[in-house]
């Protein structure tokens, strides 16, 4: 495997046997038993691509791009399944968490948005966002443990993101190194 390109990410998926290089401005499939180039992946955002995770099945591609869109694609053709939630800058994090089919994007925006990607829906219905000045939007409430008094208006960039299912609790991290804790289990 050679590319002139900088990878953003590499992953494997077991289920195509394939090693997956995210690029700025495509995907590409490299065959794990030879390294040769299987298809590569391009035009699938707008802006470049800066984050990449797969779904659970290992079927989708989840990527973030520059312009805070987030979407899923087909690893066998590139055709779009599903858009998430937009962000205003940069994604900064993808975590997907396959027992709840869900998504949980971070952005430079400083917004944390957890989405479900099995709803039927070509947009992924949002359960969760940070910031609730929208009230038109029907977001279902959170509590929020708050972990060395971070506030979630705070201006500082979202870089992180995991969950715990098992006891429901998602953990975000800053950029001035503070960690939050959010109960999702309300």
């Amino acid at each position: 495997m050679v590319d002139e390109n900088p990878a953003v990410k590499v992953l494997f998926n077991n289920e195509f046997f394939v090693f997956i290089t995210i690029h700025a401005s495509c995907i590409k499939l490299w065959d794990a038993h030879n390294g040769s180039l299987v298809t590569v992946l391009r035009d699938l955002t707008k802006g470049k691509i800066v984050r990449g995770t797969m779904d659970h099945r290992q079927r989708k591609i989840i990527l973030g791009d520059s312009n805070g869109r987030v979407s899923s694609f087909n690893l066998n053709n590139g055709a779009e399944m599903k858009k998430f939630k937009e962000h205003d800058q940069d994604v900064s994090d993808l975590q997907y968490v396959g027992d709840t089919k869900s998504l949980i994007t971070c952005g430079f925006d400083g917004n944390i948005f957890i989405s479900d990607d099995n709803a039927p829906t070509r947009e992924a219905k949002l359960i969760f966002k940070n910031k609730t000045e929208d009230k038109k939007e029907n977001i279902r409430p959170f509590n929020c443990l708050d972990v060395l008094r971070c506030k979630f208006q705070t201006k500082n960039k979202m870089t992180g993101a995991n969950q715990d299912i098992s006891v429901n609790i998602v953990a975000i991290g800053n950029s001035e190194g503070k960690i939050s804790l959010i109960d999702l289990s309300n």
